[in-house]
């Protein structure tokens, strides 16, 4: 059980970290864009970020999954064990 909440935890902030990181990009983009006055360049990079954060969530999400796959199978492995013991 504290396994799973520490996963929570952990997708939770890594989350945070990537929106707050696209949100920084694109008030620097906005902000470089608005110097130019280039409205095309502000949109492709636009797209590019949220492509990339999305592709970043995915990736986190499931490598987390894997993680939890394997260490549920080791329990498994110890309690057959146990059992096997006994």
């Amino acid at each position: 059980m504290r396994l799973l909440f520490n996963l929570v935890v952990v997708v939770v902030v890594v989350v945070v970290a990537v929106v707050v990181l696209a949100a920084v990009v694109i008030v620097v983009v906005v902000v470089v864009a608005a110097a130019v006055k280039v409205v095309e360049v502000v949109v492709v990079v636009v797209v590019v970020v949220v492509v990339v954060v999305v592709v970043v969530v995915v990736v986190v999400v499931e490598e987390e999954e894997e993680e939890e796959e394997e260490e549920e199978e080791e329990e498994e492995e110890e309690e057959e064990e146990i059992q096997f013991t006994i």
